[in-house]
């Protein structure tokens, strides 16, 4: 989603990004995104400007299915099917597309899995596996990032994305008696 994001960034188009508030950082947020975005909330309100791209990083919480009978939710559902009329580009990502609202999880244009190469996270990355279909095709096309032809290694694109952003603590609710 970075990359995607990055690339749009670099085509000139607005790109949103639903980094933590945290005034502790600079700027106020805990950034995931290492070039210049602007911040949004999805709890609150998905950017409604046309033509930009939106990226939502750990989308399960903003996008549960459980909470799919909230007005907050059913919002974004409609907003995601109004997205492409508007020229937004929207990119989410969850760990199972199942746990998503299913106006969201129904609505895609493209489905992109990744790969870390090798698979065991204390080595060194070499490359991404990348699989990626359109909603027109079941057959899924597979290349590697960085393309070999490229010649450069995969930690030239590192910059583009903070990996060393906090980790989203949830926080937790206490009960009243």
């Amino acid at each position: 989603m970075s990359m995607w994001g990055f690339f749009d960034w670099l085509a000139g188009i607005k790109v949103y990004a639903n980094c933590r508030f945290d005034k502790r950082f600079p700027g106020g947020y805990d950034c995931y995104l290492n070039y210049p975005h602007f911040h949004y909330d999805p709890d609150v309100e998905m950017p409604q400007e046309e033509g930009t791209t939106v990226i939502t990083d750990e989308s399960l919480r903003p996008l549960e299915s459980r909470r799919a009978g909230k007005q907050i939710i059913m919002e974004k559902g409609y907003w995601a099917r109004e997205a492409t009329k508007a020229g937004q580009d929207w990119h989410w990502d969850a760990f199972d597309h199942t746990e998503i609202e299913k106006r969201v999880r129904h609505s895609w244009h493209y489905q992109v899995k990744t790969t870390r190469i090798p698979h065991d996270p204390d080595e060194p990355l070499v490359a991404i596996r990348v699989e990626v279909r359109n909603r027109y095709s079941a057959k899924w096309r597979k290349a590697y990032f960085p393309n070999p032809s490229w010649n450069l290694p995969v930690n030239f694109f590192f910059p583009i994305y903070n990996d060393k952003a906090t980790l989203r603590r949830r926080q937790l609710e206490e009960k009243v008696d």
